[in-house]
């Protein structure tokens, strides 16, 4: 019967599949899915199907969505990552064990550097949700509360607050500060030497390598549409609302 391992080596995504099992495919590499399986309790058949039904990365919404439904996919994909990719792929580094000197060396490195990428990107999202999306959801609720019927205004609304927000922020700042950031996994690139590997490698940094990758695409992904979509349309979301308090305040 095939093994775990041969599988991984097949496709690194069963390596994360079983992970999400609370399976570790590093310390079952030698045996088959059917004996992990019922090793672990876990039903074959609905591993095999989280298998056929798990992305590979994160797909992007369409343009045409607006921006309280842009706002929560990237925060659905800050959970991925929070609570999914990162944690897996610490496990994956402080795991690897292996005595040859380069690899010793690689996996020091990784495990001094990792942490503190996480801890940027921690803060990263803890500062864009409680302040870029706060500001950007404040901004919908206004343009929400304008009744289409006759055009007047819903008194739910604290406009003087509202007010003094778009003083104090504005979307052009916020994009500004977005494109500040520096290649986050810039430094990890180089340790690993671009993800680089061969046949000899070992299986469990082959697939550490390839998650790597991966996170570097789906974080490439959320800053386009970030930078893309939401941007732009919040943009306009800010210029719409702004032509409403002026005439607000110009009626009052």
């Amino acid at each position: 019967m095939t093994k775990i391992g041969e599988l991984v080596q097949e496709n690194y995504i069963f390596a994360s599949v079983l992970h999400r099992f609370g399976i570790k495919f590093y310390e079952n590499t030698h045996i088959s899915l059917a004996e992990v399986c019922e090793n672990n309790g876990v039903a074959m058949p609905l591993l095999i199907k989280t298998l056929e039904e798990y992305p590979a990365q994160l797909s992007a919404p369409l343009p045409h969505f607006d921006v309280k439904l842009i706002i929560a996919y990237l925060k659905e994909s800050h959970r991925y990552f929070i609570y999914q990719k990162l944690p897996y792929l610490i496990d994956l580094i402080d795991n690897f064990k292996d005595d040859s000197p380069e690899y010793l060396s690689l996996v020091r490195d990784l495990q001094l550097l990792f942490p503190l990428f996480v801890e940027d990107i921690m803060t990263h999202i803890q500062e864009e949700e409680t302040q870029f999306f706060r500001y950007l959801l404040m901004l919908c609720e206004a343009k929400e509360s304008i009744k289409n019927t006759n055009n007047s205004v819903n008194n739910t609304i604290n406009w003087t607050k509202l007010n003094e927000e778009i003083k104090n922020n504005s979307v052009q700042y916020f994009a500004l500060e977005h494109h500040t950031h520096t290649d986050e996994m810039q430094g990890i690139r180089e340790i690993t030497k671009n993800y680089k590997f061969n046949e000899e490698t070992p299986l469990h940094l082959k697939v550490l390598y390839q998650e790597l990758q991966s996170l570097e695409k789906d974080m490439y992904l959320h800053a386009q549409i970030e930078d893309e979509i939401l941007f732009v349309k919040a943009l306009a979301l800010e210029h719409e609302v702004r032509q409403i308090l002026a005439k607000k305040f110009e009626i009052n």
